[in-house]
């Protein structure tokens, strides 16, 4: 699974306590939903499929799975766009 998860910088204590960023890089697992909140913001929901594999203590391969839900409120128009 190749999931970065990093700490940024914190910045005014009274704007932000704490700032993640994460980036998940995998395969869209179905065609994007595209909805609009009632501000008329765009938003887009999608899985992505993020595989991991191992051998493990036989030395066989294992590989697994896991699918992410994802909500994407800022570039929501590349998202709908390209995936």
């Amino acid at each position: 699974m190749v999931a970065r998860l990093k700490k940024l910088r914190i910045y005014k204590l009274s704007e932000v306590q704490m700032l993640n960023k994460v980036e998940i890089i995998g395969r869209v697992g179905k065609e994007p939903e595209v909805r609009h909140t009632q501000t008329a913001i765009k938003v887009v929901n999608l899985t992505v499929a993020v595989s991991e594999s191992w051998k493990d203590a036989q030395g066989e391969k294992q590989e697994r799975t896991e699918w992410v839900p994802v909500v994407v409120f800022t570039k929501s128009d590349y998202i709908e766009r390209y995936c």
